[in-house]
Parts: structure tokens; sequence; C-alpha cells
């Protein structure tokens, strides 16, 4: 009954159902339109809960508002910025505002909601109600974030909220001029019209989980720097695109992070042919590309040289640079470059001629017969391999 507020609770039963007129102040059930022979007059058990939702409390401390909940608990209502000697009842953030820790019980009861304008207009005005707030921290208790709650705090940077808010309501950071990085935790399910609107220095919030209502003008008016950084799929991304916002994604759902080479770097190939396999996490793939030809996810690099590999997923795109080399030595392979051809036939029959030394890698490729000498008979081995007439596995 909002308008005494007091909370009622009623259970009516029938065997033969039908609809109940419940009359509280009687306590009685009346079935309306009873069919054939079922009682009129039903036993209504009738539980009245005294909660006055009304009346504002104060703290034992002295520091917060409070009015009560129906369904248990207490809201935050406002806030009394001095106590009755005219001292703060706050401590100091920095030299100018004021850090608003919120507690998670107040007189035995669990807070669970920041009312309508309860922090409303910190540091406006001469009143002395009004508080310059820098930072609030809300505990892990509170589900909802009321109408308004702290519009218009012109001096609060920070906002640190306790993890367990299901709904952030209209307006509620609305002219916050001097935020500039919010994180909005999982699982917020809804963010109310207008929560951020307005908030002149705000340039990127982040939505740690995939949020599911998203009212209109939530960022109205913000910088032309602004980034909204969420997960895809998610009412975030939804809302970024509608309104012609930079959005970007988070880990682990987001950015594709490219897996097996190293960015700049050089890849080292232990064993030909097993080569580089590249993999990457992303929601989504537009396209996947190694030199300019489609790449599939996994299959081995085994060229040497020089590589340049993008992916794109249609919002973000990755450029991956990487050389592969070799770092043991392939038999009948003296010139490293990853295949076995009549050249290092004729490098190896050129060592055997003694016409140029052998570098201890080349030795090692030509020494094809194991017997620790570079001859003629190594080089014709290669050049049977060379030409597929005998297999490598001939090798020693």
């Amino acid at each position: 009954d909002r308008n005494t507020g007091v909370l009622y609770w009623a259970q009516c039963g029938s065997e033969t159902g039908g609809i109940y007129e419940i009359d509280i102040a009687g306590e009685s059930c009346t079935l309306i339109g009873a069919p054939a022979g079922a009682d009129a007059e039903l036993t209504a058990f009738i539980i009245r809960y005294d909660v006055d939702v009304t009346t504002e409390h104060v703290s034992g401390d002295g520091r917060f508002i409070y009015t009560l909940l129906p369904r248990g608990g207490a809201e935050i209502a406002g806030y009394n910025y001095r106590n009755g000697a005219g001292e703060p009842n706050f401590e100091k953030f920095d030299d100018d505002t004021y850090l608003v820790e919120i507690p998670a019980e107040i007189d035995g009861l669990e807070v669970l909601s920041i009312g309508k304008y309860a922090f409303r207009d910190g540091g406006l005005g001469e009143d002395p109600q009004y508080m310059p707030i820098g930072k609030v921290v809300l505990p892990e208790s509170v589900e909802t974030i009321g109408y308004g709650a702290f519009r218009g705090n012109v001096n609060m940077k920070e906002i640190e909220f306790g993890g367990q808010e299901s709904v952030i309501g209209d307006y509620a950071f609305y002219q916050c001029a001097s935020l500039t990085d919010v994180c909005i935790p999982w699982p917020t399910g809804t963010v109310g019209y207008g929560a951020f609107a307005e908030c002149a220095s705000l340039v990127k919030v982040t939505v740690s989980g995939p949020t599911e209502n998203f009212a209109d003008y939530i960022f109205y008016n913000v910088p032309e720097a602004f980034e909204l950084w969420g997960v895809w799929p998610s009412a975030a991304y939804d809302y970024a695109m509608a309104n012609g916002l930079t959005f970007r994604d988070i880990e682990p759902y987001g950015a594709p992070v490219v897996s097996g080479v190293e960015d700049g770097g050089k890849y080292a190939l232990s064993v030909l042919p097993d080569g580089v396999a590249i993999t990457w996490t992303a929601l989504r793939v537009e396209s996947a590309t190694l030199d300019g030809e489609p790449y599939e996810e996994g299959t081995p690099v085994t060229a040497l040289g020089d590589h340049v590999f993008v992916l794109t997923d249609g919002r973000t795109e990755v450029t991956v640079s990487f050389t592969v080399v070799a770092t043991s030595v392939r038999k009948g392979d003296p010139d490293n470059d990853g295949e076995i051809t009549v050249g290092d036939a004729l490098t190896a029959l050129r060592i055997a001629a003694k016409l140029v030394a052998a570098t201890d890698e080349q030795f090692e490729a030509c020494n094809v017969d194991g017997d620790d000498e570079i001859t003629v008979g190594d080089a014709l081995m290669i050049l049977r391999v060379a030409a597929k007439l005998i297999d490598e596995s001939s090798f020693i």
C-alpha cells in the first residue's frame, strides 16, 4: 500500500479456483463468480509488514540518511556533510574534495539501493549540505543506483562500483564533469536514460560484460575522443554502432590476439617441416591472410624468410610481421632455404672439391652419409633427393 507505506502479503486458496477480491482492512477474501458448489467466502491469510518507507532515518554515525525498503534492507536517501560541531563527516579525497565510502550495512540493515538524488549537486552553490565529492566507493550489497543519484557532482573524479549493481538509473551520473574513465561491472543489466550524459571529461567507459539493456542518450554530448569498451555481442556494442561512437573490444571476449608468432621478431623453427602454426582468438573473422594470400588457422608456415600476417574481424585489424628461421640444420640443405635442390648438391660438390670452405652449419647439412667427411658421394645423395629418386630419410 504505497499510500500508507505498509506492505501486505496475502494467500488465498480454493480447490475449484477463481478470481479473488481481497479486502485488507476486513481481512477477508471473496471469490468473484464462484463456480457451483464453491464457497463464496474463503479464508485469507494476510500478513502485514509494518514497514514505513517514507520516514527518513539518520545512521548511528550521523553521516547518512536512509529509508527502509519494503523488501527489507535500506536505501541511502542522502547524507550529512557536517556534524553538530560544523566539522566534515567525511575524509578528504584530495585537497578540495571528499571521499564517500558507503557501508554495506547501516544500523544492522543491508544497504541495497542508492536513492533518487541522494548525492546530487555535490560542490554546487554555497548551501552547506552540498559537499564537494571527489570519489565514491559503493559496497557489493548495492543492487540499484536510483534516478539522478549522483547527478551534478562536478568534482567527482572516480566512481568505484561494488560489482553487484543490476540497474544504473536514469541520469545517475548526469553532468559529472570531472569523470574521465568509468568501469561498469558485470552483471549490471540496465544502464538508464542519460546516465552519463553531459559528462564533459569522460573519454572512456568500459562495460565488462554483455549488459542487456542500454537506454537512449546514455553518453549524450560526451567528448569527441570518447571510446566505449565492451564485449561483442552486447547492448553496449549496439549502442555504439547506432550512435557513431568508437567501440573497442576487451579481453577475454574482444580484440583478436594472434598466437604462434612474435610481432616484429624472429620465430625459430626447431624442426622442419612442422613450421609455425598461427592461431588467434577472435569472435568472428572477416579475413585472415599470410603474405596477401588467404590463410587457414593452424596451417604450418614452413617457408623461411619474412612474412606478414593480417587478421580482421570487421572492426579491428591486426597485422603481425615475423621472420621464420631454422634453428636446427636440415640435412641436404646447406643454403638453409627450406628446400633441397640441385643448388644444394652443387654447394656440397664445391665443398668436397675444396673450392669453398664450409661453415659449421653447411658441413653438418652436407654430411648426409654420416662419415664426417664431405665427399662427392654426399653431393650425389643430395642430388638424388632433389631429383626425388630417393627419400630424404636416406640421409644419416
